[in-house]
């Protein structure tokens, strides 16, 4: 991090951002560097977060209609499926650090008030198992890159049914100004993928 702000500074970007998007580049610096260049690649990661923040709070149409878009999208580009994954991750990641008393070790250290105010909002079970499920999916999204066709077919296939069922598993735990909050077990799994309940 230190070396990718430096860099930055070098370019004459101010300190605190530079601060900032080497924290957000979780030692990417070229990620950094466009960044650095315009507002496109900020603007896509703050969409991506307040998409990640808002899946348990999607009606079921909705969640089959993302998870429909996501699938979708596998087949014409891998690469930004994998970075909205990755950008869904960082939040619900800092979210399990925000429950785990570890905020000063968020990644999206600009967006800490909505960490902190998911973190107390959810399970701390819920979100490890969604965690999972993300952590999951990318993986396997990743090690069926070089797929044939076929193979591409049949990882289009199971991503879609992956991302529906995630996409229908994500429960919205009650606010915590309700008590007390019931314990929600989480259910999360590959097995029967699409008929969970959401």
């Amino acid at each position: 991090v230190p070396q990718i702000a430096a860099g930055l500074a070098e370019r004459d970007v101010e300190a605190e951002q530079a601060a900032l998007l080497a924290r957000l580049a979780a030692g990417r610096p070229g990620w950094a560097l466009e960044a650095a260049a315009g507002p496109a690649l900020l603007e896509k990661r703050l969409q991506a977060l307040e998409t990640a923040r808002s899946l348990p709070a999607l009606e079921l149409a909705d969640r089959m209609d993302l998870a429909e878009t996501l699938s979708g999208a596998v087949k014409r580009d891998r690469a930004q499926v994998d970075e909205t994954l990755g950008q869904w991750l960082s939040w619900w990641r800092d979210v399990m650090r925000a429950e785990a008393g570890a905020v000063e070790a968020v990644a999206n250290v600009d967006l800490r008030a909505g960490i902190e105010e998911d973190a107390g909002r959810y399970s701390n079970a819920d979100v490890r198992a969604f965690v999972g499920v993300l952590r999951d999916t990318r993986q396997y999204l990743r090690e069926n890159v070089q797929s044939r066709e076929k193979e591409l077919a049949q990882c289009h296939a199971i991503i879609e049914r992956r991302a529906t069922a995630l996409l229908t598993k994500i429960t919205s735990v009650p606010d915590k100004t309700y008590e007390p909050r019931p314990s929600i077990e989480p259910r999360w799994g590959f097995g029967d993928l699409v008929a969970i309940p959401g």
